[in-house]
C-alpha cells in the first residue's frame, strides 16, 4: 500500500477530474443534508450577544467596529476574526437568517474540502480519503456546528487548522523558515477565531508518526524519500514556539472567561475529572450511534465509581493494544490519538460554562476516529481485494443514512422553542433548557405554561437565578407585582449587582406604591450602570411621583 509516492510527482489530468468530481459531489452532498437550515430562524443561544444585539456586529464594517473586533475580550473571549465574519455577514445580509446560516455552509463545505486533500497530500490513498472526508461532512454531530450561528468561530477555527496542517505538511518535506512561519500564521489566525486549537502542536507530533513518518525509529516504520525523518528530540523542540503560541491563547481565554465568572470552580476537581473520562467514552458512542442529539448536556447530579472506572479502562486498554500493534497498524494508533489529544482542551477538565459535553467539540477530533476506521477497512481490503464489494455497499449505505439523520436534525434548529423542547425529550435535569423554553412561552404570551418552565428550572438548579428574572419578568405582565418584587430579591441574593434585576424590582415596587423603596433600587442600579438612560429615566419619574428634586439633585447611592 503506497502511502506517499504522490509527494513527490504532479498528478496527472485525469486524477485531478477525478479529485474535482469528488470535491463536486461532497459539495452537493452537504447541501441536501443541511437544506434546511436556511429555513431557520437566529437560535436564542449566544445568538443575541452575538450577532442580534451587539450593535459592534450589527451595525456591520465601519472604523469603529473594526478597532473593536480587534481589541475586545467579549464573552470571555479575543475572537477578532469571528468578529469580523459576523461584521461581514451583518453588512452583506443585514440580520437575515439564511445569510448567516449560508457563511456556516460555505465554510463547513470548504473545511471537508480541505480534509479531503490534506488526507490525499498525506498518504496518497484516493478513496479512503474521499471517505473520511464524506463522513466528516455528513455525520449529525457537524449539525450544532453548522446550524448554529454562534458557532461560527468553531467552523473559522478549524478552517484555519486544516490549513494550519496543509503548511505543516509544506514544512516536512522541506524545513524552511518561510514554511515554519506560514505553519505560525496559521496557527495564530485559528486561535484569533477560537483558542480551540491549543492542542495542535501535540496533533502536529501524532502526523509525524503517521502518515508523514518524521520520527526516526519510531515502531520500525519506513523512511520516505519525500519526508526527511528527524529525531523525536528535534520533532518536539520544533513545536515549542507552536506551544507557547497556543499557551498564550490559552492564559488570554482563562483570565477572561474567570472574569465573568465562567469556569465552573464549584465543580469539583474529582468530579470533573471523572466526567472527563466517561465523556470521551459518550463521544466515541456519539460518532458509532448519533442519537439524542441537543445543543447542551447538563452535568450529571453524580457519576458512579464503576462508570468512570469502566470507562478508565476502556480507554486504557485500547491505548495498550494500539500501541502494541502500532508497527502493523500505525494508522489506528495515529488516529486513536487524533482523537485524545485534540478533544483535550474541551474535555472539562478545566470548565468553562456549564456543559458537560457538546457536540461541537468533536468537529475535528473525530476525524481521528473516522480516519482509523477508514484506513483499517481500506487495509483488510488490501489483504482481501473480494470483500471490497462488500465494505464499499457498506460505506455508501452508512454515508445515506447520516445524511438523512442530519437532515432530521437539522430540523430541530429550526427555531429556539422546538430545539429546546427536543433538548428536554432528550437529556435529564435540564436546568437551562427549562428556562429557555419558558423564554419562548413567555414570547408566545403563553404566560402559565412560562411560569411552570421557570419553577421546574430553579426546582432543577436553585442557582439559575436568570430563570427567576424571567419569571418575574412574567408575573409583572400578568400584574402580580408582589410576587414580582420577590422574584427579584431572590435574584439579588444571588447576584447583588445584576442590573436588570435592581431596575426591575424598582419597578414593581413603584407600581406597588412602595415609591421610597422603589428610588432605593433605581440608585443601587445606577451605581452599577451609572450611564443607563432608562434608569436614569425610571429614577426620575419616581422621584417626581414623591415630589423630590431633579435627578441632579439626587446622587446614587449603593444599597445599605
Amino acid at each position: 500500500m503506497t502511502e506517499t509516492s504522490f509527494l513527490h510527482s504532479r498528478p496527472p489530468l485525469r486524477s485531478l477530474l477525478r479529485s474535482a468530481l469528488v470535491c463536486l459531489g461532497l459539495t452537493l452532498a452537504v447541501l441536501l443534508a443541511f437544506q434546511h437550515v436556511f429555513e431557520k430562524e437566529f437560535i436564542a443561544f449566544d445568538t443575541d450577544e452575538y450577532v442580534i444585539n451587539n450593535p459592534y456586529v450589527r451595525d456591520g464594517f465601519s472604523r469603529a467596529n473594526l478597532a473593536w473586533a480587534m481589541t475586545a475580550i467579549y464573552e470571555g473571549t479575543w475572537q477578532p476574526l469571528t468578529w469580523l465574519s459576523h461584521q461581514l455577514d451583518t453588512t452583506l445580509y443585514g440580520l437575515a437568517p439564511a445569510g448567516h446560516q449560508a457563511s456556516n455552509l460555505l465554510i463547513h463545505i470548504a473545511n471537508t474540502l480541505l480534509l479531503f486533500a490534506l488526507l490525499l497530500r498525506m498518504t496518497g490513498r484516493f478513496w479512503p480519503s474521499a471517505l473520511v472526508a464524506a463522513l466528516f461532512c455528513l455525520h449529525p454531530l457537524r449539525v450544532e456546528s453548522v446550524a448554529w450561528v454562534a458557532e461560527r468561530k468553531g467552523l473559522l477555527s478549524s478552517l484555519f487548522g486544516l490549513c494550519c496542517l496543509h503548511a505543516y505538511v509544506n514544512y516536512a518535506r522541506s524545513s524552511h523558515l518561510a514554511r515554519y512561519c506560514l505553519v505560525a500564521l496559521c496557527l495564530a489566525l485559528g486561535l484569533m477565531a477560537k483558542p480551540a486549537l491549543m492542542a495542535l502542536p501535540g496533533l502536529l507530533l501524532v502526523l509525524d508518526f503517521w502518515p508523514l513518518c518524521r520520527v526516526a525509529g519510531a515502531f520500525g516504520l519506513p523512511a520516505t524519500s519525500a519526508m526527511p525523518q528527524r529525531s523525536p528530540l528535534f520533532l518536539l523542540l520544533e513545536k515549542v514556539p507552536l506551544t507557547l503560541l497556543a499557551l498564550g491563547s490559552s492564559f488570554i481565554t482563562y483570565a477572561a472567561q474567570k472574569q465573568i465568572g465562567a469556569m465552573g470552580e464549584e465543580v469539583p476537581f474529582g468530579f470533573r475529572l471523572a466526567n472527563c473520562v466517561v465523556s470521551y467514552v459518550k463521544y466515541i458512542g456519539q460518532l458509532f450511534w448519533p442519537s439524542d442529539l441537543a445543543p447542551l448536556y447538563p452535568y450529571p447530579t453524580s457519576i458512579p465509581v464503576w462508570q468512570w472506572a469502566a470507562a478508565g479502562l476502556l480507554l486504557g486498554l485500547i491505548t495498550a493494544c494500539l500501541v502494541w500493534g502500532a508497527r502493523r497498524a500505525p494508522y489506528l494508533l495515529a488516529g486513536w490519538l487524533w482523537f485524545l489529544i485534540s478533544l483535550a482542551p474541551a474535555i472539562g477538565l478545566v470548565v468553562i460554562g456549564n456543559h458537560a459535553m457538546a457536540d461541537r467539540f468533536t468537529y475535528l477530533p473525530g476525524v481521528g476516529l473516522v480516519l482509523a476506521l477508514v484506513w483499517a477497512g481500506d487495509a483488510l481490503c488490501v489483504r482481501w481485494p473480494k470483500i471490497l464489494p462488500l465494505l464499499a455497499g457498506l460505506a455508501l449505505a452508512v454515508l445515506l443514512a447520516l445524511g438523512l439523520a442530519t437532515r432530521k436534525q437539522t430540523l430541530y434548529w429550526r427555531d429556539t422553542l422546538t430545539l429546546f423542547q427536543h433538548t428536554l425529550e432528550v437529556t435529564q435535569e435540564n436546568s437551562i433548557a427549562q428556562a429557555k423554553v419558558g423564554v419562548e412561552r413567555a414570547r408566545r404570551e403563553e404566560y402559565e405554561a412560562a411560569i411552570a418552565h421557570f419553577d421546574r428550572a430553579v426546582a432543577i438548579n436553585p442557582a439559575n437565578f436568570k430563570a427567576l428574572a424571567f419569571k418575574g419578568q412574567v408575573l409583572e405582565q400578568l400584574g402580580r407585582h408582589q410576587e414580582a418584587a420577590l422574584c427579584y430579591q431572590k435574584v439579588l441574593v444571588q447576584a447583588p449587582n445584576d442590573l436588570g434585576a435592581l431596575n426591575n424590582l424598582g419597578i414593581a415596587l413603584a407600581r406597588l406604591g412602595m415609591l421610597e423603596a422603589a428610588v432605593e433600587y433605581f440608585q443601587a442600579a445606577l451605581v452599577v450602570a451609572p450611564q443607563s438612560e432608562q434608569t436614569q429615566r425610571n429614577l426620575q419619574r419616581a422621584l417626581d411621583m414623591l415630589g423630590a428634586e431633579s435627578l441632579a439633585d439626587q446622587p446614587a447611592q449603593p444599597l445599605p
